[in-house]
């Protein structure tokens, strides 16, 4: 059983905020990019038989097929070091990843060398090479990681061919203290940012087929394409429900269950933090 809700936006006035920004570019450069980088160098799971699985079944339950868009090119904005668009058979895969470099000097299994084409520049900073070429353009679990999303779907727009679809895909948590996420992003902002930037939403998803969201709070896909001109906005936007209350629950009682086997075994093995304070005020 799929569950169902519906959310009406409306263009906001000049004068309101779209999104609500910190400064966000130092904190993009000096902590963001260097928290990204020791986690797909030291943290992030190499690629294997079950991790294709699940992105597989990340594409499908999207709407998309492995073979739909062969001979067309795919722009996997944000790629990182495992490209998710490899599902897309006999496309042509062209990545934007600022990281690029270190990613496939430091990584021995990064994914990038298989895309035909890598920028490796900031999703930011517009590649002309890319107007209108793309007849997909995916930008999965990278938005809110970023310093201004704005640009970033202002070349979306630009990238995507007149056919083309853009498949953004994110995590709304409101967490920006945290130093790897330097916006902050709503649901209805999100679809008021996409109408803002000249799209129409398609369709859109609630959570993940597998899983509640990529890391935290609560994963929210957008399928649009380029508004035609006159075409009304702020119309209504049906939002599929990819996870039932109750796998939803049972999620957050394994995710809490795990957590405190992680604190056990902390303390058991000396590495607990509370477990040291003590230890030092007591010596």
């Amino acid at each position: 059983l799929r569950y169902v809700e519906f959310v009406k936006v409306r263009m906001a006035a000049e004068e309101d905020t779209m999104v609500t920004i910190k400064p966000a570019l130092e904190q993009w450069k000096t902590t963001a990019q260097a928290g990204e980088l020791d986690f797909h160098i030291n943290r992030k799971m190499q690629p294997n038989e079950t991790l294709e699985e699940l992105n597989q079944s990340l594409f499908e339950g999207f709407g998309f097929t492995a073979d739909q868009l062969a001979g067309n090119t795919v722009v996997d904005v944000g790629a990182g070091s495992h490209l998710r668009t490899k599902f897309f058979k006999n496309a042509r895969i062209v990545a934007v990843e600022p990281l690029a470099d270190s990613y496939m000097n430091g990584i021995d299994w990064c994914e990038l060398a298989d895309a035909d084409v890598v920028h490796a520049v900031a999703a930011e900073a517009k590649i002309e090479d890319l107007v209108g070429e793309a007849e997909l353009v995916t930008c999965i679990n990278v938005l809110d990681h970023t310093y201004d999303p704005g640009a970033i779907l202002d070349n979306i727009h630009a990238y995507l061919s007149t056919s083309g679809r853009f498949l953004l895909s994110v995590d709304l948590h409101g967490e920006t203290s945290d130093g790897m996420h330097p916006v902050e992003l709503t649901l209805p902002n999100l679809v008021e940012l996409a109408e803002a930037h000249g799209f129409v939403v398609e369709r859109g998803y609630m959570y993940l087929p597998y899983q509640r969201s990529y890391g935290h709070g609560d994963a929210v896909t957008l399928i649009l394409r380029r508004r035609d001109v006159d075409e009304p906005t702020g119309q209504p936007v049906r939002f599929e429900r990819l996870r039932s209350p109750l796998q939803l629950i049972w999620e957050a009682v394994r995710q809490r269950s795990h957590s405190i086997c992680r604190r056990v075994k902390r303390v058991f093995t000396g590495e607990s933090r509370t477990v040291k304070r003590f230890l030092r005020k007591a010596a």
